[in-house]
Order: C-alpha cells, then sequence, then structure tokens
C-alpha cells in the first residue's frame, strides 16, 4: 500500500494502489468491483475511500481533512471488499507533523519527547552536582523521580541520549543525508 508515512497537518496527499494478489491466486482490483478504504486511527480518526481508476485504485486526503487531524502518531488499515467479502490488505503506521504556518503562538516546542526528557535530565544532573547531592528530587519528561546516586542519574541520561541519537540519524536518513553513522574509506593505490 502507498499511503504516506509522514504528513505535514493542512497538506493534501494523493496516492496510486495496485491490485492485489489474493492468498487464494485471485486478483482483487477495481476494475472488477474491490473497493479499497483506509481508516487512520490515532489522535484523531479519518476514514477515506479510494476510487476506481482502471484496475488500481486513488486514494485522496484533503487539505482540509488533513489539518483536522491533531498531531501525532496514527496507525492505518487498508481494506478491499466486495459483496460479502471483507480482507486487511495492510496495516501500518503514518505520521502527522504539526503545520508550523498555523502556529501562530510565541513559545513553540517542536523538540521530540526524547530531546525534552534529555534537557530535562541535564538540569536534574547540574542540579545533582550544585547541592552536592543533597536535592535528589528532580522531574524529567513528566514524571517525578527521585535518585540516590549521580549513577542513576548517568543511566538515565544515557538512555535519552541513545534515543535522541537515533532520531537524528533516522532524521538524517529520512532527509536524503545518509547515515551519519556510516564512515566511508577510499583506498588508492601508491602511484
Amino acid at each position: 500500500m502507498n499511503i504516506f508515512a509522514t504528513l505535514v497537518q493542512g497538506d493534501s496527499a494523493t496516492w496510486l494502489d495496485a491490485p492485489v494478489k489474493l492468498i487464494d491466486g485471485r486478483q482483487a482490483d477495481a476494475g472488477s468491483g474491490w473497493v479499497l478504504k483506509y481508516a487512520l486511527r490515532g489522535p484523531s480518526v479519518l476514514d477515506l475511500t479510494a476510487t476506481a481508476g482502471g484496475t488500481s485504485w486513488t486514494t485522496s486526503i484533503t487539505a482540509a481533512q488533513s489539518a483536522a487531524l491533531l498531531p501525532g502518531n496514527y496507525s492505518w488499515q487498508a481494506t478491499i471488499s466486495k459483496a460479502t467479502e471483507r480482507l486487511t490488505v495492510g496495516i501500518g503506521p503514518a505520521v502527522i507533523t504539526p503545520d508550523l504556518v498555523a502556529i501562530s503562538a510565541a513559545g513553540y516546542d517542536g523538540r521530540s519527547k526524547a530531546a525534552k526528557a534529555l534537557e530535562d535530565c541535564e538540569t536534574a544532573m547540574a542540579s545533582f552536582n550544585a547541592t552536592g547531592g543533597k536535592v535528589k528530587k528532580y522531574e524529567i519528561a513528566g514524571r517525578l523521580m527521585e535518585f540516590q546516586t549521580i549513577t542513576e542519574l548517568l543511566t538515565l541520561h544515557s538512555f535519552w541520549k541513545a534515543k535522541v541519537t537515533a532520531e537524528g540519524s533516522a532524521s538524517s536518513i529520512a532527509n536524503g543525508l545518509g547515515n551519519p553513522r556510516n564512515l566511508y574509506t577510499r583506498f588508492v593505490q601508491p602511484q
């Protein structure tokens, strides 16, 4: 299925899905009367019905429909149906990101939960060190935590640092910049 992986809230999207080969060997396509539907579930709900075009289906989400979706992580399910048959042909994740043009209030923080938690953890470590280990209660990622030693804080810091690094790598790959962890070497024959 060719549904988007990420969509900015308020953007439109159109995708084409090819006929589906069923387990029993039949081909399900738009031309033979099969109907394709998408269910998008997460912070909001959206149901889409594809339009037939020859043997394929075209599905569209309008700008108004995506503007009504709340930003966040979603799951989608694609089903085809004909007469009394209904089959799930795809399931996957999708992300709706906020439309920064529509955000007029100052103070928007677009960092991930992991990036915010890492900053909270570093603030807690600085406070812990500044007080000589006397202040041991901190709020990190919305949870009130109490630490006995700096080692516990360092463990938490390592966890969030790894998450932020993984997000950075995924973002770099998604933007076509490659994996920042790859190291390339060129061997040249001496002359």
